[in-house]
């Protein structure tokens, strides 16, 4: 049995020996030479019959049938549910709806060969000219790479734009960098994420010299299950020991010091891929990454739910008017927290303001920062995330900066009205939403609030 599945499915083979034996013989004819009827196991029940692989078919004639109501626009769902009702029941269908998805999928992959792919695109910007694609053909006129964008991908690319993630679907990364920045006329992400494909870094190093191109710890962490999987098996403190060096630690210092006390713990000094990891610590540490917003908690919550205040003050008032409710309860958190927060000395040397600060709870001392106007703490909590620290909540306060929250903390894309604007497509004209994408939005957000 394979231990390297991702997702193991249970055993369900019995070992059964009833079979039916046929030998061809010399006169060309057909004859039964072994049967065995008894069965090891309970036989399937005749209402589900017509559910086994060997009993399902697609003929011809449904074939056509499938392809003339996918033409017309029916869902595949309601499809299927329309040729049971026309059989009286599925049981008298012959197939199932995985069937009946697969035969579009294989039909499509036909008409792809034939040509569909690129009068399927011709059609899209026929419909909207915001929609943007580009095809990559080789000496013999094959695909080998094909990137496309529609208007809802452009737009909000123009929105936010800051951090692009290629490892959302693992291994699928590898598109030209050169459609990706022209679609969005050159505009480039301040930071990307990416597994360590060497083509993908050598093309982000060509063409994105500005992007800050950072490794996803979740395949570090994937692979180090793979690579290490004695040790998380077998040594109950090494999980923690591991997480504890790829994501806490403010400091370099901290990170080396434990990482070197993991080695010599485990005894992995001569560890050939833990030696390829350090190598390129810079790429995926979080120690390294803290000065380069990383949109961390960009899976928030647009619910219109009003928040709940946990402390009545006039700044959380306006963070719970501007801010998304998933932001808000993060920025009530360091709220909560610069309470515990203490101002251990203040410097003034002309237009720049020094505090040191430290928390109730720990040891370490931050460096909070004012110079003409600006406020920076040596956390960079606020660079990483773009919400402020309980440190600079803590000097804010001690300067009498209680009411709103500065300008300059507040960042558009955790913000209610985050999509608020205007997005240019490469033709410099207004990017147009697509109306079906509209209305499946506004079907989604109806389902919702009745729910």
């Amino acid at each position: 049995m394979r231990v390297d599945v991702k997702k193991p499915r249970k055993e369900t083979r019995t070992g059964c020996l009833a079979r039916l034996t046929i030998s061809l013989q010399a006169n060309g004819k057909n004859r039964a030479i072994d049967f065995e009827s008894n069965h090891n196991h309970e036989l399937v029940d005749k209402l589900c019959v017509h559910m086994l692989p060997s009993q399902r078919i697609i003929t011809n004639v449904q074939a056509i049938e499938i392809e003339l109501v996918d033409n017309s626009g029916i869902p595949p769902k309601l499809a299927h549910e329309l040729m049971s009702r026309q059989v009286g029941g599925r049981e008298n269908l012959g197939f199932t709806k995985q069937d009946h998805k697969n035969c579009l999928r294989t039909k499509r992959k036909r008409d792809l060969q034939q040509g569909g792919l690129l009068n399927y695109f011709l059609s899209q910007v026929s419909e909207n000219p915001s929609f943007f694609f580009r095809i990559q053909l080789d000496v013999e006129d094959q695909i080998t790479n094909l990137f496309r964008a529609d208007s809802k991908m452009i737009f909000d690319y123009g929105i936010y734009g800051d951090v692009v993630d290629t490892t959302y679907q693992t291994n699928k990364e590898c598109r030209p960098f050169g459609a990706f920045v022209g679609c969005i006329s050159g505009k480039k992400p301040k930071t990307i994420f990416t597994d360590r494909d060497p083509a993908m870094a050598k093309a982000i190093s060509l063409v994105m010299l500005e992007t800050y191109h950072r490794l996803c710890l979740w395949h570090i962490y994937q692979n180090a299950l793979k690579n290490l999987n004695h040790l998380f098996k077998n040594q109950k403190t090494f999980t923690a020991d591991f997480k504890s060096c790829i994501y806490d630690g403010e400091y370099e210092e901290e990170f080396i010091s434990a990482w070197e006390n993991m080695l010599e713990k485990y005894d992995l000094q001569e560890n050939e891929w833990l030696q390829d990891q350090f190598k390129v610590r810079e790429k995926w540490a979080m120690v390294y990454g803290r000065n380069t917003f990383s949109a961390v908690c960009a899976n928030y919550d647009m619910s219109q739910k009003i928040p709940t205040l946990k402390v009545n003050v006039l700044l959380l008032r306006h963070a719970r008017d501007i801010y998304t409710r998933t932001v808000f309860i993060m920025f009530q958190d360091e709220f909560k927290k610069s309470l515990m927060v203490v101002v251990d000395n203040f410097h003034q040397s002309g237009p720049v303001s020094t505090y040191k600060v430290h928390n109730c709870e720990g040891s370490r001392q931050y460096t909070v920062t004012s110079s003409n106007g600006l406020i920076t703490c040596s956390c960079k909590n606020f660079e990483f995330v773009r919400i402020m620290c309980s440190h600079i909540l803590k000097v804010l306060d001690e300067m009498k900066i209680k009411l709103m929250i500065l300008e300059q903390f507040i960042l558009k894309r955790w913000t209610k009205n985050e999509r608020a604007g205007i997005v240019l497509d490469i033709h410099e004209c207004e990017v147009q939403s697509d109306p079906k994408l509209e209305m499946r939005a506004r079907y989604r957000n109806f389902m919702h609030h009745l729910c």
